[in-house]
């Protein structure tokens, strides 16, 4: 046992150190704080808020993350910037910019949902988001618009 433990450290310091790993994770805050407008009642859309889709929303190969964010429970409407859904675009260096108002998905509804797919088919990731408005679901799709 003591040889083959011996065999092994001398294998390991001949191998040298193992390569650095290609993925780093370090703790980063982002400015969005989920906000459902929670009730004691606790009305169902309030207790299904929120949505996260994480994708390369600009084609420049850094994923970007995408929050859906719920809403003022008795009007099921973004009355508060504090509401907004949010878009922060991957800066490739490990930050990430808020772009929800130059991409037009600050959204209107308690949004509750999000799925990400090319619905049009222009080579672009579109966004899904699905929102409860009051009388019915809604849902709401936008194309990438650094393009312009």
């Amino acid at each position: 046992m003591k040889q083959a433990l011996i065999a092994f450290a001398v294998l390991w310091l001949a191998m040298g150190q193992p390569p650095a790993a290609p993925i780093h994770f370090r703790f980063q805050e982002i400015g969005f704080k989920l906000e459902n407008s929670e009730t004691p009642e606790r009305h169902a859309p309030e207790t299904m808020a929120g949505g996260v889709a994480v994708f390369d929303y600009n084609n420049d190969g850094h994923l970007d993350i995408f929050f859906a964010n719920g809403a003022d429970i008795r009007t099921l409407r973004k009355t508060s910037p504090k509401y907004s859904n949010r878009l922060f675009e991957n800066d490739g260096k490990g930050g990430f910019k808020d772009v929800t108002e130059k991409a037009g998905l600050a959204g209107s509804g308690f949004d509750n949902g999000v799925a990400v797919g090319d619905y049009d088919n222009d080579g672009f990731k579109d966004l899904l988001s699905a929102a409860c408005t009051g009388s019915i679901s809604t849902t709401t799709t936008a194309t990438a618009r650094s393009r312009m």
